[in-house]
């Protein structure tokens, strides 16, 4: 352990003495250890689980409560034979020889999630890796409304523009049981650096799970439980698969079994993984989703044999209602965004003929001004016929005739007079100025 105070998930044999089943226990700040959880592989004797590896998380109270399961079917391949085998074989048919996938599936349940966990080898550095990506949003925003609980668009686990935040499983050495898991740095800003990886967690050789705690602030990730449910499960099928390939682990035994390749899928009921007794370790940095793991577990019932491991075997009936359900709910989604087109192209419609009659309206108004102006011009005369008299007035009009003042009148004569009159006129005004004064 690295160090007591930290949350810490310790495995250890079933007290039940079965081989096919181990048991968590989870311990924090130094608490005395409490059972958890339980992990089981399927039951050789009773399952069809040929040619698959299989394991589930599972409630240690409830058997009818799954939290996650792992199936990783194997990859057949033609085995490279050299020539003297292949002229000893020549006859018979060589048997295929399963191969260990690259990547596997983690199933989370309520909400139903997919996790796939992909090994990756580096460039430089030979030694491999295993990276998986976890969604920021996990819940669907709380509605009253049947079809926002219904609808895939509303999912944020399905929406591809949903931001993710990736993490790695490294092993510390090529010969190393232990594992460490990191959070990838991002690069936001476009810069070839990046933001440095940090430490989330340690596997220790298959004896236990023990998380960061210091780091765990900086994981933002909605759905807490179910990170630390895929922390558990990759960590476990990575040390089973990749560090101990064996025929075993895919239950192959007689070469029969090995020859069919068969491929059968692990039957587990779909249940909640909420509210279960493991505290919520990240739950302190994300208080508006503590409802979302307070709500009472929906527990899918289920005839259980004296067997813990008949919970494999449990067929997954409602898959077909779910397929059906999914089908309707997409005819449904076509249907409403038919019909909000065809409203959005009857809006339109209406919109043009209203600017069509506004239109026509302005230009009736239009005529009906150009006649009213056109009669009252007619009925007072056009500007341009009057403009035309004034110009032509003011082309033949006379000189302004001079006033001339004769015994006290004023007389003002339009006809042109002698320059000898004129002068009299004057001097006779002359005159009778002094006398008037």
């Amino acid at each position: 352990m690295l160090d007591e105070n930290f949350p810490c998930y310790s495995f250890k044999p079933s007290s039940l003495g079965n081989s096919i089943i181990s048991s968590l226990f989870f311990s924090e700040n130094n608490s005395k250890p409490r059972l958890v959880y339980n992990l089981q592989k399927p039951d050789l004797s009773t399952s069809d689980l040929k040619g698959c590896y299989a394991i589930a998380l599972y409630d240690p109270h409830n058997l009818g409560i799954v939290y996650a399961d792992v199936q990783v079917k194997a990859e057949w391949t033609q085995p490279a034979l050299s020539v003297a085998d292949n002229r000893a074989q020549n006859t018979a048919s060589t048997a295929l020889i399963p191969m260990v996938p690259e990547t596997f599936l983690i199933q989370l349940y309520n909400p139903d999630h997919q996790i796939t966990v992909k090994m990756k080898t580096g460039t430089w550095n030979p030694m491999a890796y295993w990276k998986f990506e976890m969604p920021v949003e996990s819940f669907r925003i709380p509605s009253s409304s049947l079809l926002d609980q219904t609808q895939n668009s509303n999912d944020p686990v399905l929406n591809e523009d949903t931001p993710k935040v990736t993490f790695k499983w490294k092993r510390d050495g090529k010969i190393s049981k232990n594992l460490t898991c990191y959070m990838v740095g991002k690069n936001d800003d476009g810069k070839k650096r990046k933001e440095p990886d940090i430490t989330v967690a340690f596997f220790k050789g298959g004896k236990g799970l023990t998380l960061y705690e210091p780091n765990l602030r900086r994981v933002e990730v909605e759905d807490k439980k179910g990170f630390e449910l895929v922390l558990l499960l990759s960590a476990v099928v990575i040390k089973d698969i990749f560090f101990y390939p064996t025929k075993e682990m895919f239950n192959i035994f007689p070469s029969k079994d090995a020859n069919s390749g068969s491929k059968s899928k692990l039957d587990i009921p779909e249940v909640s993984r909420m509210n279960n007794s493991t505290p919520n370790i990240m739950s302190n940095n994300t208080g508006s989703n503590t409802h979302l793991h307070s709500s009472k577990p929906v527990v899918v019932p289920c005839i259980l044999n004296s067997s813990v491991s008949s919970v494999f075997q449990t067929s997954r009936s409602t898959k077909s209602n779910v397929d059906q359900e999914t089908e309707r709910l997409k005819r449904l989604v076509a249907a409403e965004e038919k019909s909000r087109k065809d409203a959005e192209k009857e809006e339109e419609r209406r919109t043009r003929e209203m600017l069509k009659a506004e239109d026509e309206e302005r230009r009736r108004r239009e005529a009906a001004v150009e006649k009213e102006t056109e009669e009252l011009r007619k009925l007072y005369g056009s500007e341009h016929i009057k403009n035309h008299n004034n110009s032509h007035a003011s082309a033949t009009t006379e000189p302004v005739p001079k006033i001339y003042k004769l015994g006290g009148k004023i007389l003002s004569t339009p006809l042109r007079v002698s320059p000898a009159v004129t002068s009299w006129l004057d001097a006779r005004r002359k005159l009778t100025k002094p006398d008037e004064s």
